[in-house]
């Protein structure tokens, strides 16, 4: 499993301490956050739906990672799972099938 190799950043594995089911869905959407870059979803020559579903998750991210979303809370889970939903989204518009 690629998750194993991963460094996450300090404020990451401080939530997954605090709330195990948030860090997890956080991680997740850090994994899909990554891929989505990787395939052009943040650039400004992407789609427009697709660079917004990205902003929307990054915004979804920096709230969490400012402790303006309370962990420990199905809100926070729910929002967590939005980031990671609109961060898959962004990749699927970035990167369409052939």
């Amino acid at each position: 499993m690629l998750r194993r190799y991963i460094t996450w950043d300090p404020w990451v594995d401080a939530l997954a301490v605090q709330d195990p089911c948030l860090g997890r869905v956080v991680r997740e959407a850090i994994v899909a956050r990554e891929a989505a870059m990787m395939a052009g979803a943040a650039s400004r020559g992407s789609p427009r739906r697709c660079h917004t579903a990205f902003d929307i998750a990054e915004k979804i991210l920096d709230a969490i990672r400012m402790g303006r979303i309370e962990p420990n809370t199905d809100p926070a889970r729910r929002r967590a799972s939005d980031a990671l939903r609109k961060f898959t989204e962004a990749l699927e518009y970035a990167a369409p099938s052939r």
